[in-house]
Protein backbone atom coordinates (compact mmCIF):
# COMPACT_ATOMS: atom_id res chain seq x y z
CA UNK A 1 0.00 0.00 0.00
CA UNK A 2 2.81 2.37 0.86
CA UNK A 3 4.40 1.50 -2.47
CA UNK A 4 1.28 2.59 -4.40
CA UNK A 5 0.97 5.80 -2.44
CA UNK A 6 4.62 6.59 -2.99
CA UNK A 7 4.31 6.00 -6.71
CA UNK A 8 1.14 8.12 -6.89
CA UNK A 9 2.78 11.00 -5.03
CA UNK A 10 5.81 10.79 -7.28
CA UNK A 11 3.60 10.83 -10.39
CA UNK A 12 1.65 13.86 -9.07
CA UNK A 13 4.84 15.68 -8.19
CA UNK A 14 6.36 14.91 -11.58
CA UNK A 15 3.19 16.04 -13.36
CA UNK A 16 3.17 19.24 -11.35
CA UNK A 17 6.79 19.92 -12.14
CA UNK A 18 6.28 19.27 -15.85
CA UNK A 19 3.12 21.46 -15.86
CA UNK A 20 4.93 24.24 -14.09
CA UNK A 21 7.83 24.08 -16.48
CA UNK A 22 5.44 24.09 -19.43
CA UNK A 23 3.52 27.01 -18.05
CA UNK A 24 6.74 28.89 -17.33
CA UNK A 25 7.96 28.30 -20.89
CA UNK A 26 4.58 29.37 -22.29
CA UNK A 27 4.46 32.64 -20.35
CA UNK A 28 7.97 33.47 -21.33
CA UNK A 29 7.31 32.76 -24.94
CA UNK A 30 4.08 34.81 -24.63
CA UNK A 31 5.90 37.75 -23.16
CA UNK A 32 8.52 37.60 -25.77
CA UNK A 33 5.88 36.93 -28.35
CA UNK A 34 7.89 34.16 -29.85
CA UNK A 35 6.62 32.18 -32.79
CA UNK A 36 7.33 28.55 -33.71
CA UNK A 37 6.91 27.23 -37.23
CA UNK A 38 5.41 30.58 -38.31
CA UNK A 39 2.47 30.37 -35.88
CA UNK A 40 1.05 33.32 -34.05
CA UNK A 41 2.31 33.77 -30.50
CA UNK A 42 -1.02 32.84 -29.00
CA UNK A 43 -1.15 29.65 -31.08
CA UNK A 44 2.45 28.92 -30.21
CA UNK A 45 1.54 29.08 -26.49
CA UNK A 46 -1.35 26.64 -27.10
CA UNK A 47 0.92 24.20 -28.97
CA UNK A 48 3.46 24.41 -26.21
CA UNK A 49 0.78 23.72 -23.59
CA UNK A 50 -0.40 20.69 -25.56
CA UNK A 51 3.16 19.38 -25.92
CA UNK A 52 3.68 19.90 -22.19
CA UNK A 53 0.60 17.79 -21.42
CA UNK A 54 1.80 15.09 -23.80
CA UNK A 55 5.21 15.20 -22.14
CA UNK A 56 3.51 14.76 -18.77
CA UNK A 57 1.69 11.66 -20.02
CA UNK A 58 4.77 10.16 -21.70
CA UNK A 59 6.98 10.88 -18.71
CA UNK A 60 4.43 9.34 -16.40
CA UNK A 61 4.29 6.15 -18.50
CA UNK A 62 8.08 5.97 -18.80
CA UNK A 63 8.49 6.51 -15.09
CA UNK A 64 5.91 3.85 -14.22
CA UNK A 65 7.45 1.47 -16.71
CA UNK A 66 10.86 1.97 -15.11
CA UNK A 67 9.45 1.33 -11.65
CA UNK A 68 6.96 -1.50 -12.33
CA UNK A 69 7.41 -4.52 -14.66
CA UNK A 70 3.63 -5.06 -14.85
CA UNK A 71 3.20 -1.61 -16.38
CA UNK A 72 5.74 -2.46 -19.06
CA UNK A 73 3.91 -5.70 -19.73
CA UNK A 74 0.58 -3.82 -19.90
CA UNK A 75 1.98 -1.31 -22.36
CA UNK A 76 3.78 -3.86 -24.60
CA UNK A 77 1.75 -7.15 -24.31
CA UNK A 78 -1.85 -6.05 -23.90
CA UNK A 79 -3.11 -7.75 -27.13
CA UNK A 80 -1.41 -11.02 -26.21
CA UNK A 81 -2.77 -10.82 -22.68
CA UNK A 82 -6.24 -10.28 -24.06
CA UNK A 83 -5.92 -13.32 -26.31
CA UNK A 84 -4.69 -15.38 -23.37
CA UNK A 85 -7.57 -14.11 -21.26
CA UNK A 86 -10.01 -15.11 -23.99
CA UNK A 87 -8.36 -18.55 -24.25
CA UNK A 88 -8.38 -18.93 -20.47
CA UNK A 89 -12.04 -17.95 -20.40
CA UNK A 90 -12.80 -20.51 -23.10
CA UNK A 91 -10.88 -23.24 -21.26
CA UNK A 92 -12.61 -22.29 -18.04
CA UNK A 93 -15.98 -22.64 -19.73
CA UNK A 94 -14.96 -26.01 -21.15
CA UNK A 95 -13.71 -27.17 -17.76
CA UNK A 96 -16.96 -26.06 -16.17
CA UNK A 97 -18.94 -28.01 -18.78
CA UNK A 98 -16.70 -31.05 -18.26
CA UNK A 99 -17.09 -30.66 -14.48
CA UNK A 100 -20.86 -30.68 -14.89
CA UNK A 101 -20.68 -33.82 -17.08
CA UNK A 102 -18.38 -35.52 -14.56
CA UNK A 103 -20.71 -34.57 -11.74
CA UNK A 104 -23.62 -36.15 -13.61
CA UNK A 105 -21.54 -39.26 -14.38
CA UNK A 106 -20.37 -39.42 -10.75
CA UNK A 107 -23.97 -39.28 -9.58
CA UNK A 108 -24.88 -42.08 -11.98
CA UNK A 109 -21.88 -44.13 -10.85
CA UNK A 110 -22.86 -43.68 -7.22
CA UNK A 111 -26.35 -44.83 -8.05
CA UNK A 112 -24.96 -47.81 -10.01
CA UNK A 113 -22.54 -48.62 -7.17
CA UNK A 114 -25.44 -48.64 -4.73
CA UNK A 115 -27.34 -51.01 -7.00
CA UNK A 116 -24.26 -53.28 -7.45
CA UNK A 117 -23.67 -53.19 -3.70
CA UNK A 118 -27.18 -54.52 -3.22
CA UNK A 119 -26.53 -57.17 -5.90
CA UNK A 120 -23.18 -58.06 -4.28
CA UNK A 121 -24.84 -58.38 -0.91
CA UNK A 122 -27.37 -60.75 -2.40
CA UNK A 123 -24.62 -62.70 -4.14
CA UNK A 124 -22.61 -62.89 -0.90
CA UNK A 125 -25.64 -64.15 0.95
CA UNK A 126 -26.26 -66.80 -1.70
CA UNK A 127 -22.54 -67.65 -1.78
CA UNK A 128 -22.48 -68.10 1.99
CA UNK A 129 -25.46 -70.37 1.77
CA UNK A 130 -23.91 -72.34 -1.11
CA UNK A 131 -20.55 -72.50 0.72
CA UNK A 132 -22.25 -73.92 3.79
CA UNK A 133 -23.86 -76.56 1.56
CA UNK A 134 -20.54 -77.31 -0.14
CA UNK A 135 -18.84 -77.68 3.23
CA UNK A 136 -21.48 -80.17 4.31
CA UNK A 137 -21.06 -82.13 1.07
CA UNK A 138 -17.27 -81.96 1.39
CA UNK A 139 -17.43 -83.31 4.92
CA UNK A 140 -19.66 -86.12 3.70
CA UNK A 141 -17.25 -86.84 0.81
CA UNK A 142 -14.30 -86.79 3.22
CA UNK A 143 -16.01 -89.40 5.33
CA UNK A 144 -16.69 -91.45 2.22
CA UNK A 145 -13.05 -91.01 1.09
CA UNK A 146 -11.76 -92.17 4.46
CA UNK A 147 -14.02 -95.19 4.22
CA UNK A 148 -12.69 -95.90 0.69
CA UNK A 149 -9.10 -95.50 1.96
CA UNK A 150 -9.75 -97.97 4.73
CA UNK A 151 -11.20 -100.40 2.23
CA UNK A 152 -8.25 -99.79 -0.11
CA UNK A 153 -5.81 -100.42 2.74
CA UNK A 154 -7.54 -103.67 3.52
CA UNK A 155 -7.51 -104.61 -0.18
CA UNK A 156 -3.79 -103.81 -0.42
CA UNK A 157 -3.04 -105.96 2.59
CA UNK A 158 -4.97 -108.80 1.00
CA UNK A 159 -3.19 -108.15 -2.35
CA UNK A 160 0.21 -108.22 -0.61
CA UNK A 161 -0.69 -111.47 1.05
CA UNK A 162 -1.78 -112.88 -2.30
CA UNK A 163 1.41 -111.54 -3.99
CA UNK A 164 3.53 -113.12 -1.27
CA UNK A 165 1.68 -116.38 -1.70
CA UNK A 166 2.08 -116.14 -5.49
CA UNK A 167 5.81 -115.36 -5.09
CA UNK A 168 6.16 -118.39 -2.84
CA UNK A 169 4.33 -120.53 -5.37
CA UNK A 170 6.41 -119.13 -8.25
CA UNK A 171 9.59 -119.78 -6.30
CA UNK A 172 8.44 -123.30 -5.63
CA UNK A 173 7.58 -123.70 -9.33
CA UNK A 174 11.00 -122.38 -10.36
CA UNK A 175 12.65 -124.72 -7.88
CA UNK A 176 10.66 -127.61 -9.28
CA UNK A 177 11.54 -126.58 -12.85
CA UNK A 178 15.20 -126.26 -11.88
CA UNK A 179 15.09 -129.65 -10.19
CA UNK A 180 13.45 -131.09 -13.28
CA UNK A 181 16.09 -129.54 -15.53
CA UNK A 182 18.82 -130.74 -13.20
CA UNK A 183 17.32 -134.22 -13.20
CA UNK A 184 17.13 -134.20 -16.98
CA UNK A 185 20.71 -132.90 -17.14
CA UNK A 186 21.83 -135.57 -14.70
CA UNK A 187 20.14 -138.20 -16.85
CA UNK A 188 21.83 -136.78 -19.95
CA UNK A 189 25.16 -136.64 -18.10
CA UNK A 190 24.74 -140.22 -17.00
CA UNK A 191 24.07 -141.19 -20.62
CA UNK A 192 27.22 -139.36 -21.73
CA UNK A 193 29.17 -140.92 -18.88
CA UNK A 194 27.97 -144.38 -19.88
CA UNK A 195 28.92 -143.68 -23.51
CA UNK A 196 32.31 -142.29 -22.41
CA UNK A 197 32.84 -145.25 -20.11
CA UNK A 198 32.10 -147.62 -22.95
CA UNK A 199 34.48 -145.71 -25.24
CA UNK A 200 37.17 -145.57 -22.51
CA UNK A 201 36.67 -149.28 -21.86
CA UNK A 202 37.25 -149.96 -25.51
CA UNK A 203 40.36 -147.76 -25.49
CA UNK A 204 41.61 -149.40 -22.29
CA UNK A 205 41.13 -152.81 -23.86
CA UNK A 206 43.39 -151.78 -26.74
CA UNK A 207 45.86 -150.11 -24.34
CA UNK A 208 45.95 -153.17 -22.11
CA UNK A 209 46.63 -155.31 -25.15
CA UNK A 210 49.44 -152.96 -26.18
CA UNK A 211 50.72 -152.87 -22.60
CA UNK A 212 50.62 -156.65 -22.43
CA UNK A 213 52.54 -156.95 -25.68
CA UNK A 214 55.12 -154.46 -24.39
CA UNK A 215 55.48 -156.29 -21.10
CA UNK A 216 55.78 -159.56 -22.91
CA UNK A 217 58.55 -158.16 -25.05
CA UNK A 218 60.15 -156.65 -21.98
CA UNK A 219 59.99 -159.96 -20.10
CA UNK A 220 61.33 -161.79 -23.14
CA UNK A 221 64.33 -159.53 -23.28
CA UNK A 222 64.91 -159.33 -19.54
CA UNK A 223 66.94 -162.53 -19.42
CA UNK A 224 69.07 -161.53 -22.39
CA UNK A 225 69.55 -158.10 -20.81
CA UNK A 226 71.65 -159.60 -18.08
CA UNK A 227 74.27 -160.66 -20.60
CA UNK A 228 73.51 -158.41 -23.58
CA UNK A 229 75.44 -155.39 -24.90
CA UNK A 230 74.31 -151.92 -23.80
CA UNK A 231 73.74 -149.73 -26.85
CA UNK A 232 72.24 -146.70 -25.01
CA UNK A 233 72.85 -145.69 -21.42
CA UNK A 234 70.01 -144.44 -19.24
CA UNK A 235 69.10 -140.80 -20.06
CA UNK A 236 71.36 -140.90 -23.11
CA UNK A 237 70.10 -138.74 -25.94
CA UNK A 238 69.23 -140.43 -29.22
CA UNK A 239 68.23 -137.39 -31.31
CA UNK A 240 67.22 -133.81 -30.80
CA UNK A 241 65.42 -131.15 -32.83
CA UNK A 242 63.81 -127.73 -32.53
CA UNK A 243 60.12 -127.24 -33.34
CA UNK A 244 58.54 -123.79 -33.49
CA UNK A 245 55.43 -123.32 -31.38
CA UNK A 246 52.17 -121.66 -32.37
CA UNK A 247 51.60 -124.03 -35.31
CA UNK A 248 48.51 -126.21 -35.75
CA UNK A 249 48.63 -129.36 -33.64
CA UNK A 250 48.47 -131.74 -36.65
CA UNK A 251 51.50 -130.03 -38.23
CA UNK A 252 53.37 -130.11 -34.92
CA UNK A 253 52.44 -133.78 -34.45
CA UNK A 254 53.89 -134.54 -37.90
CA UNK A 255 57.23 -132.97 -36.87
CA UNK A 256 57.21 -134.83 -33.54
CA UNK A 257 56.66 -138.13 -35.38
CA UNK A 258 59.57 -137.25 -37.71
CA UNK A 259 61.90 -136.81 -34.70
CA UNK A 260 60.56 -140.06 -33.23
CA UNK A 261 61.30 -141.89 -36.52
CA UNK A 262 64.80 -140.38 -36.59
CA UNK A 263 65.36 -141.80 -33.08
CA UNK A 264 64.21 -145.19 -34.38
CA UNK A 265 66.78 -145.02 -37.21
CA UNK A 266 69.52 -144.13 -34.70
CA UNK A 267 68.50 -147.09 -32.57
CA UNK A 268 68.51 -149.43 -35.59
CA UNK A 269 72.02 -148.25 -36.45
CA UNK A 270 73.10 -149.57 -33.05
CA UNK A 271 71.32 -152.88 -33.71
CA UNK A 272 68.15 -152.27 -31.72
CA UNK A 273 65.21 -154.49 -32.65
CA UNK A 274 61.87 -153.26 -33.93
CA UNK A 275 58.92 -153.85 -31.65
CA UNK A 276 55.14 -154.21 -32.04
CA UNK A 277 54.95 -150.58 -33.24
CA UNK A 278 57.34 -151.51 -36.11
CA UNK A 279 59.95 -149.11 -34.75
CA UNK A 280 63.20 -149.63 -32.85
CA UNK A 281 62.10 -147.22 -30.10
CA UNK A 282 59.00 -147.38 -27.96
CA UNK A 283 57.24 -145.23 -25.39
CA UNK A 284 56.06 -147.46 -22.58
CA UNK A 285 52.44 -147.04 -21.44
CA UNK A 286 52.02 -144.72 -18.45
CA UNK A 287 49.45 -144.37 -15.74
CA UNK A 288 48.42 -140.72 -15.52
CA UNK A 289 45.98 -138.84 -13.32
CA UNK A 290 42.82 -138.00 -15.28
CA UNK A 291 40.83 -134.80 -14.88
CA UNK A 292 38.43 -136.41 -12.42
CA UNK A 293 39.63 -136.77 -8.83
CA UNK A 294 40.85 -140.27 -8.04
CA UNK A 295 40.69 -141.39 -11.67
CA UNK A 296 43.61 -142.74 -13.66
CA UNK A 297 44.08 -143.66 -17.28
CA UNK A 298 46.80 -145.41 -19.25
CA UNK A 299 48.63 -143.24 -21.79
CA UNK A 300 49.60 -145.17 -24.89
CA UNK A 301 52.44 -144.27 -27.23
CA UNK A 302 50.00 -142.41 -29.49
CA UNK A 303 48.58 -140.48 -26.54
CA UNK A 304 52.11 -139.47 -25.48
CA UNK A 305 53.01 -138.23 -28.99
CA UNK A 306 49.78 -136.20 -29.19
CA UNK A 307 50.34 -134.74 -25.71
CA UNK A 308 53.90 -133.67 -26.66
CA UNK A 309 52.61 -132.06 -29.90
CA UNK A 310 49.85 -130.19 -28.05
CA UNK A 311 52.33 -128.90 -25.45
CA UNK A 312 54.76 -127.65 -28.14
CA UNK A 313 51.99 -126.02 -30.20
CA UNK A 314 50.74 -124.17 -27.12
CA UNK A 315 54.16 -122.61 -26.31
CA UNK A 316 55.50 -119.46 -28.01
CA UNK A 317 58.86 -119.57 -29.72
CA UNK A 318 60.93 -122.67 -30.37
CA UNK A 319 61.04 -125.81 -28.24
CA UNK A 320 64.07 -128.12 -27.96
CA UNK A 321 62.83 -131.71 -28.28
CA UNK A 322 65.15 -134.48 -26.94
CA UNK A 323 64.46 -138.19 -27.29
CA UNK A 324 66.33 -139.96 -24.48
CA UNK A 325 66.63 -143.57 -23.34
CA UNK A 326 64.76 -144.34 -20.13
CA UNK A 327 66.90 -147.35 -19.25
CA UNK A 328 70.18 -148.98 -20.23
CA UNK A 329 69.03 -150.36 -23.59
CA UNK A 330 70.47 -153.58 -24.97
CA UNK A 331 70.95 -154.61 -28.57
CA UNK A 332 68.28 -156.74 -30.25
CA UNK A 333 65.60 -155.00 -28.16
CA UNK A 334 63.41 -151.91 -28.70
CA UNK A 335 64.82 -148.90 -26.87
CA UNK A 336 62.39 -147.53 -24.25
CA UNK A 337 62.46 -143.74 -24.77
CA UNK A 338 60.71 -140.61 -23.65
CA UNK A 339 60.55 -136.96 -24.71
CA UNK A 340 62.19 -134.04 -22.89
CA UNK A 341 61.05 -130.53 -23.83
CA UNK A 342 62.94 -127.28 -23.17
CA UNK A 343 62.28 -123.73 -24.28
CA UNK A 344 64.89 -122.99 -26.95
CA UNK A 345 65.95 -119.57 -25.65
CA UNK A 346 69.10 -117.66 -26.57
CA UNK A 347 71.91 -118.47 -24.11
CA UNK A 348 74.77 -116.40 -25.58
CA UNK A 349 74.56 -113.87 -28.40
CA UNK A 350 77.39 -113.82 -30.91
CA UNK A 351 80.41 -112.05 -29.39
CA UNK A 352 79.20 -112.34 -25.77
CA UNK A 353 81.85 -113.31 -23.27
CA UNK A 354 81.43 -116.76 -21.74
CA UNK A 355 84.41 -116.81 -19.39
CA UNK A 356 87.94 -115.39 -19.09
CA UNK A 357 91.26 -116.21 -17.45
CA UNK A 358 94.91 -115.16 -17.34
CA UNK A 359 97.83 -117.31 -18.52
CA UNK A 360 101.56 -116.58 -18.34
CA UNK A 361 102.96 -117.01 -21.85
CA UNK A 362 106.47 -117.55 -20.49
CA UNK A 363 105.51 -120.99 -19.15
CA UNK A 364 106.30 -124.23 -20.88
CA UNK A 365 104.04 -125.43 -23.67
CA UNK A 366 102.69 -128.31 -21.59
CA UNK A 367 101.74 -125.98 -18.75
CA UNK A 368 100.02 -123.52 -21.13
CA UNK A 369 98.10 -126.40 -22.76
CA UNK A 370 97.08 -127.74 -19.37
CA UNK A 371 95.87 -124.26 -18.31
CA UNK A 372 93.77 -123.98 -21.50
CA UNK A 373 92.22 -127.43 -20.98
CA UNK A 374 91.39 -126.62 -17.34
CA UNK A 375 89.91 -123.26 -18.45
CA UNK A 376 87.65 -125.01 -20.97
CA UNK A 377 86.58 -127.90 -18.75
CA UNK A 378 86.10 -125.87 -15.59
CA UNK A 379 85.11 -122.25 -16.21
CA UNK A 380 83.73 -122.40 -19.75
CA UNK A 381 81.82 -125.64 -19.14
CA UNK A 382 80.44 -124.48 -15.78
CA UNK A 383 79.34 -121.10 -17.15
CA UNK A 384 77.67 -122.65 -20.20
CA UNK A 385 75.77 -125.22 -18.15
CA UNK A 386 74.84 -122.61 -15.55
CA UNK A 387 73.45 -120.35 -18.31
CA UNK A 388 71.14 -123.14 -19.50
CA UNK A 389 73.02 -124.83 -22.34
CA UNK A 390 71.87 -128.44 -22.80
CA UNK A 391 74.65 -130.45 -24.49
CA UNK A 392 73.94 -133.56 -26.50
CA UNK A 393 75.24 -136.97 -25.47
CA UNK A 394 77.82 -136.89 -28.28
CA UNK A 395 79.09 -133.41 -27.42
CA UNK A 396 81.30 -132.64 -24.43
CA UNK A 397 81.01 -129.06 -23.28
CA UNK A 398 84.41 -127.47 -22.93
CA UNK A 399 86.15 -129.63 -25.53
CA UNK A 400 87.50 -128.34 -28.86
CA UNK A 401 89.87 -129.66 -31.48
CA UNK A 402 93.53 -129.75 -30.43
CA UNK A 403 94.66 -127.88 -33.54
CA UNK A 404 92.66 -124.85 -32.35
CA UNK A 405 94.21 -125.21 -28.88
CA UNK A 406 97.68 -125.27 -30.42
CA UNK A 407 96.83 -122.12 -32.39
CA UNK A 408 95.74 -120.34 -29.18
CA UNK A 409 98.85 -121.57 -27.39
CA UNK A 410 101.02 -120.15 -30.20
CA UNK A 411 99.34 -116.75 -29.83
CA UNK A 412 99.94 -116.85 -26.06
CA UNK A 413 103.60 -117.70 -26.52
CA UNK A 414 103.94 -114.95 -29.10
CA UNK A 415 102.65 -112.38 -26.58
CA UNK A 416 105.61 -113.26 -24.34
CA UNK A 417 104.03 -112.42 -21.00
CA UNK A 418 100.82 -112.59 -18.97
CA UNK A 419 97.79 -112.40 -21.30
CA UNK A 420 94.02 -112.27 -20.84
CA UNK A 421 92.16 -115.11 -22.51
CA UNK A 422 88.48 -114.49 -23.28
CA UNK A 423 86.20 -117.27 -24.50
CA UNK A 424 83.39 -115.62 -26.51
CA UNK A 425 80.47 -117.02 -28.47
CA UNK A 426 81.43 -117.55 -32.08
CA UNK A 427 77.75 -117.48 -33.10
CA UNK A 428 74.31 -117.13 -31.49
CA UNK A 429 74.16 -120.04 -29.04
CA UNK A 430 70.72 -121.37 -28.10
CA UNK A 431 69.76 -123.93 -25.48
CA UNK A 432 70.11 -126.81 -27.92
CA UNK A 433 72.95 -125.38 -30.02
CA UNK A 434 76.57 -126.63 -30.00
CA UNK A 435 78.95 -124.46 -27.99
CA UNK A 436 80.79 -122.52 -30.71
CA UNK A 437 83.77 -120.81 -29.02
CA UNK A 438 86.23 -118.20 -30.24
CA UNK A 439 89.28 -117.13 -28.23
CA UNK A 440 90.50 -113.57 -27.83
CA UNK A 441 94.06 -113.09 -26.61
CA UNK A 442 95.22 -109.75 -25.26
CA UNK A 443 98.05 -108.39 -23.19
CA UNK A 444 97.17 -108.10 -19.51
CA UNK A 445 97.05 -104.53 -18.23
Amino acid sequence: MSYTITVTLIVLALSGVIAYIGDLIGRRMGKKRLSVLGLRPRHTAIVLTILTGMAIAVGTLLFLSALEANVRVMLTQVPQIRRELRDASTRTQLLQDENQRLAVRSRKLRESAAKWAEVAEGIQARSRAELAGIRKRLESERNQLQQVRDELRTARAEANALALRNATLEKANRSLERDNRQALQNIEDKRHQIANAQRILKQLSGQVATYSEGMAAYRAGFVSRLSGKVIFRQDEELVRGVIEGGQPVPETLRKVRAIFQEASRKAEERRAKTGPNRMAVAILPKRVQASGAGKERIFSERDSLEAVAAQIADQPGGTLVRVVSRVNALENEPVPVDFELFQNRLVFAKGNEIAQTRIDGRQADAQIMQSLVHFLQDRVRAEALHSGLIPSSTEAVGEIAFDRLFDVMARIKQAGGTVDIRAVAGDDIWVGSPLAIEFEVGRSA
